[in-house]
């Protein structure tokens, strides 16, 4: 996964650059090419963010991410792994300008040495892996 990012950095870095401005897009599916926007919004707002919504989906789609969460931070990026659907345990990307809003423990490696989900292992300033049930 850190190969991975590390290929698409900038990539990364711009989704959730978009995610962060546009918090009120609350899940993106890329395989069904839709995003969940808030209600909450007023409709030009609403519009522009659904004309985006395009945008997420290749973004997602390139990146291999299956859906995020946005909105209260940190801002979530999950990515299947396989083996671990089985086991109920999902890893994904997570983003946070705040280390302090992760709930979990940052630990050096999510391979073995997580003493309770969820856990977080640093790849860039903002960036985590993360290990959760």
């Amino acid at each position: 996964m850190i190969s991975h990012y590390m290929q698409y950095e900038i990539e990364f870095n711009q989704l959730a650059q978009m995610l962060v401005d546009e918090a009120d897009i609350l899940i993106v599916f890329p395989d069904d090419e839709k995003c969940n926007i808030s209600e909450n919004l007023d409709q030009s707002i609403m519009d522009a963010v659904d004309q985006r919504c395009n945008e997420y989906v290749k973004s997602f789609k390139l990146l291999g991410l299956e859906w995020a969460y946005s909105g209260d931070e940190p801002l979530y990026l999950s990515v299947h792994s396989e083996g671990l659907s089985v086991s109920a345990i999902r890893r994904g990307y997570s983003y946070t300008s705040d280390p302090l809003d992760l709930r979990g423990e940052v630990v050096e490696s999510t391979e073995g040495t997580c003493k309770q989900l969820p856990c977080y292992r640093q790849i860039d300033e903002n960036w985590y892996i993360y290990l959760d049930d």
